[in-house]
């Protein structure tokens, strides 16, 4: 775009820049607003689970889930099963709720698999100048990787709870 050295005034750049500039209808500009709530509502969830008292709290839970039905078939009699299945049911959602937050909020947590990525690895071209099949192994693995280490954890230890619980094998 010609600047001012070139034979436009200020007053004409701006105008010619307002030409080119696409103009963002109602319903994009809510969006960006939309879009900016979602962001901040994402820091604030963030921040909670990073919390010092969102740890602690979540630690607790976690020494609760680890070692309760231990506690609870050495120290109590039959009758307190009832508490701590319930105990036990609130430990579950509390890590469900929190592994969903955390894919919902935490970049690159819940991470897709790089189709593109993929798609240029599986090219003729690709495949004949590759140094070797490991290597050519290797970036496909990265590739097509779904989902972080914690991720993976997590979703792992969630779930392997609900062996625990009767009321979700039902």
């Amino acid at each position: 775009m010609p600047n001012a050295e070139e034979g436009l005034t200020h007053h004409e750049e701006d105008i010619e820049e307002e030409l080119f500039v696409p103009k963002k209808s109602p319903n994009e500009s809510s969006k960006t607003g939309t879009d900016d709530a979602i962001a901040i509502a994402k820091e604030i969830v963030n921040r909670a689970i990073d919390s010092n008292a969102g740890i602690t709290f979540m630690s607790f839970v976690t020494t609760y889930a680890l070692y309760g039905d231990d506690v609870r078939i050495i120290a109590f009699d039959p009758g307190a099963d009832g508490t701590f299945l319930v105990l036990s049911s609130l430990a579950f959602v509390f890590f469900l709720v929190e592994f969903c937050l955390l894919c919902w909020c935490r970049e690159r947590y819940l991470q897709r698999p790089d189709f593109a990525a993929m798609r240029e690895l599986l090219t003729a071209d690709r495949w004949r100048g590759r140094t070797s099949t490991f290597d050519w192994m290797g970036e496909f693995g990265k590739a097509l990787q779904a989902g972080s280490f914690y991720f993976w954890l997590d979703l792992v230890s969630t779930f392997s709870m609900a062996i625990e619980i009767p009321w979700i094998l039902r």
